[in-house]
């Protein structure tokens, strides 16, 4: 097992561990990103490099910056097998393991309290 899929499966205990005490629904939004993370690894390799790239240039900046520039080089792209929505929702989650994966760059992203955290 690489050490990107270790780091995955421990952001995953992580937020399982909050989801569980949060009496959520089976199709929680940590299940609908997982399901689409899944499918589409290529979104967080181009959601991190965008945000490597920013972060030699900035101190903070913002996911949901991040995540409409990917829709729109999608878009822009025009690539058939690129025909898929990344749901606002889903930038947590993202965030959270960018952070997972480049622990010198905590804090990059500001982050509010969301579904997504610990809940430690």
């Amino acid at each position: 097992m690489s050490v990107g899929e270790q780091q995955l499966l421990h952001f995953e205990k992580v937020v399982k561990r909050f989801v569980g005490r949060a009496k959520l629904p089976a199709r929680s939004s940590y299940a609908k990103w997982r399901e689409f993370h899944d499918a589409h690894p290529e979104v967080y390799i181009r959601f991190e490099r965008m945000a490597l790239e920013m972060s030699r240039r900035r101190d903070h900046y913002s996911a949901r910056t991040i995540i409409h520039a990917l829709r729109f080089h999608t878009d822009l792209d025009g690539r058939p097998e690129d025909e898929f929505k990344i749901n606002n929702n889903w930038s947590p989650y993202y965030t959270r393991l960018f952070e997972e994966q480049n622990p010198a760059l905590v804090g990059f992203f500001e982050k509010r309290k969301a579904i997504a955290d610990d809940g430690e």
